[in-house]
């Protein structure tokens, strides 16, 4: 994933596709399997759906539901509503925040903050 971001940041969107392709067909680990934050916490599905790569971005979410336990329904989901041509709202532009960590935060991480006095 941090390859795909930096290969697009560099303005190379075919190396990008790859290096996603590769994240997706990692082998499982126990991270990859149970984290809440493996797909959602990354911009590079936004910056990608903005640059026109829907039908990348629907494979890349269809192949990580089959290994992220944690967020399968999530990334099921906005595949669906990716093909009917919507856009979930934790993929629009507007919806970018960024941890000190250089990736959005997780739902556990949102919703902690938003508690905060």
């Amino acid at each position: 994933m941090t390859l795909s971001a930096l290969a697009l940041r560099d303005g190379d969107k075919k190396k990008a596709l790859e290096y996603l392709r590769r994240a997706s067909q990692a082998p499982a680990s126990e991270e990859l399997t149970y984290s809440d934050h493996i797909v959602s916490g990354w911009h590079i599905i936004r910056d990608l759906l903005a640059q026109g790569e829907r039908q990348a971005v629907i494979d890349f979410l269809e192949r990580m539901a089959r290994t992220n336990l944690a967020e399968r329904i999530d990334l099921r989901e906005a595949a669906a509503a990716l093909r009917r041509g919507e856009t979930p709202g934790r993929f629009r532009p507007s919806a970018r925040a960024v941890t000190s960590a250089g990736r959005e935060p997780s739902r556990r991480e949102a919703a902690d903050t938003a508690t905060l006095p």
